[in-house]
């Protein structure tokens, strides 16, 4: 982390880290990602199971998911 933040092109980030009671770590980066991105997963699999939930693929019913479709989706 701190060789990531040596360069100096990151100076909000830096001054952040470095702030009383914040732990930004890899680790603590880490953790909140997966967070969010199992809150994902388990509101999807909410969704699909719900009535009129329809499949968790993206553009089926009752999807919320306003991005365009990729190629090989």
């Amino acid at each position: 982390m701190d060789a990531l933040l040596a360069g100096g092109s990151l100076p909000a980030f830096a001054a952040i880290r470095h702030r009383p009671g914040v732990d930004i770590s890899v680790q603590s980066l880490f953790e909140y990602g997966l967070g969010r991105l199992l809150d994902g997963v388990a509101l999807r699999i909410a969704n699909s199971r719900t009535p009129g939930g329809g499949s968790a693929r993206r553009g089926g019913a009752g999807c919320t998911d306003t991005a365009p479709p990729t190629a090989g989706s």
